[in-house]
């Protein structure tokens, strides 16, 4: 028992052995990349995925619901243990603490290690050579008015419901999430920091219950699993899909992942695929425009057809619908959670997608000019 007790007190020393990790990945980037993002990194990732791929559920839903329902009857049996030795009750909150920091501990350890320092990796523009460098209001539009092009021919490859709005093709959730696995080994072909032998990403089974989070997906560290909402509406799915898969190749950045998820729907063969991904790089270049010249924006908005139209309305009715205090909440722990991260424009640096889009532009690898 007592070298227990010392254990538990041990293990809250990789707190400070994960801040140390922390501190050399941001002060040595090279060896960051060249040692841990480019060796470590995909080495355990890969193993864990190929084994957790083997349940065919998400074993991080599984993990949240069921540290839930033990955090609740945990704290009824410490309670009630605690009134039955009210004599110790100095001891028993003692041991219960050590226990509680002992387990955090080990999370933030390996959260560290299977995420974290990622965040301090080179950016994907050291390996595509893409420039990134201030542009014109005259390559936004075009950049804009390009995508419209391009959403508005792939719209009519993809099949739609009564109510005119996109429908996913396949046969079931899980023929998608083999499609998302297959693009991202095509695009891997083209950008060999992104190959590897990676699982598919999972559907979570209380998907509502993520967008009431405002969540579209998540990548959990702990099991290597890129999770993904399959509640919302079908043309979010396969670009959110590539979107979580980035993460499991340890781009952490919200802006690289938009971009990255864009480049693997464009090199997948499935026209839900394309759209998804083409519809994803149009609201945030869109969004962009109407930020520096609403009257462009507008302009310009009256050229989606009426299908690229209906999804947009589609989308915007579905998010309205779970506004309120847990989406608020959830916003604002994603927002600090992302600074802490050093991307200290949080929720907002997800429209730096742009800037990559549009280098992206310039070097002409567009689908459709």
């Amino acid at each position: 028992m007592k070298k227990w007790k010392l254990k538990r007190w041990l293990f809250l020393l990789l707190v400070p052995i994960s801040i140390l990790f922390t501190y050399l990945a941001k002060t040595h980037p090279d060896e960051t990349e060249k040692i841990f993002s480019r060796v470590v990194y995909p080495a355990l990732s890969q193993f864990i995925s190929k084994i957790t791929s083997f349940i065919p559920f998400s074993i991080a839903e599984v993990f949240v619901i069921l540290s839930v329902l033990g955090a609740i009857v945990g704290l009824i049996f410490f309670i009630l243990f605690l009134l039955k030795n009210r004599s110790r009750w100095k001891e028993i909150i003692i041991r219960a603490t050590a226990s509680l920091l002992a387990v955090a501990s080990v999370l933030f350890f390996f959260f560290t290690i299977n995420c974290a320092l990622n965040y301090y990796r080179y950016p994907f523009t050291y390996y595509s050579g893409l420039e990134i460098r201030p542009s014109t209001q005259d390559e936004l539009v075009e950049l804009c008015r390009t995508l419209i092009h391009q959403a508005n021919k792939q719209q009519n490859l993809v099949m739609r419901d009564q109510n005119g709005r996109m429908i996913l093709s396949g046969s079931s959730i899980y023929q998608t999430a083999k499609l998302a696995q297959s693009a991202y080994q095509k695009l891997g072909e083209q950008y060999e920091v992104l190959a590897g032998d990676y699982a598919p990403p999972k559907p979570v089974l209380l998907s509502k219950a993520m967008s009431y989070c405002h969540i579209s997906g998540i990548y959990f560290p702990f099991t290597f699993e890129a999770n993904v909402n399959v509640d919302i509406p079908d043309y979010l799915i396969p670009s959110t899909m590539c979107h979580e898969l980035t993460h499991l190749r340890g781009f952490m950045r919200e802006d690289e992942a938009n971009f990255l998820g864009f480049l693997a729907c464009q090199e997948s063969d499935s026209p839900d695929f394309q759209y998804s991904g083409t519809m994803l790089a149009l609201v945030y270049s869109m969004n962009a425009l109407y930020a520096v010249n609403p009257d462009l924006h507008n302009q310009l908005s009256r050229m989606y057809t009426a299908e690229v139209l209906n999804d947009f309305i589609y989308n915007a009715e579905y998010w309205k619908q779970f506004e309120g205090t847990v989406s608020r909440a959830a916003t604002e722990v994603n927002d600090t959670y992302l600074k802490a991260n050093s991307q200290q424009d949080g929720v907002e640096s997800y429209g730096r997608m742009v800037d990559l889009l549009l280098a992206y532009y310039r070097q002409g690898g567009f689908l459709e000019a």
